[in-house]
């Protein structure tokens, strides 16, 4: 009965310590996935206020033409590539939390086998389920104090 309570033990806290670790990369995966999102708007605003610049700049001056479109294009091309290593870098980070939630399962099942759970043999199964089933019914009728 001892070892079958360590052992239920053992599996409740193993599974409230996987739950909270669940928790804790969820929420740092959130965090990240909230900074890449504020990159990316500060990204965008950043290029508009650089192409705004640019064209202000280009009117101007009194330039315009194939001159102009190349740099709006480069500066939309910065844009393109900021943003795409913003989100690559946010889809190694989630791929990242997806190995590490396999890890804590893996930690978690190892975790509980590490206590061995009692083996009984049938005898004493029946023999334990019927005393314990005998001492609820004897208390029903009143037949134990």
């Amino acid at each position: 009965e001892a070892q079958e309570q360590a052992y239920l033990n053992n599996v409740e806290s193993a599974n409230s310590d996987a739950r909270n670790e669940h928790a804790s990369m969820n929420i740092a995966l959130q965090q990240k996935q909230d900074g890449a999102a504020d990159k990316l708007q500060t990204n965008k605003l950043e290029a508009m206020r650089t192409e705004s610049s640019a064209r202000t700049s280009a009117g101007e001056s009194g330039v315009g033409g194939n001159s102009v479109a190349v740099m709006l294009r480069d500066i939309n091309r910065q844009n393109s590539t900021r943003s795409l290593a913003i989100n690559r870098n946010l889809g190694s980070e989630t791929q990242q939390v997806q190995v590490d939630r396999r890890a804590s399962e893996t930690n978690r099942q190892t975790r509980i086998n590490s206590v061995a759970r009692p083996k009984w043999d049938g005898a004493m199964v029946t023999t334990s389920a019927l005393l314990s089933g005998a001492g609820t019914g004897m208390s029903t009728y009143g037949a134990t104090s």
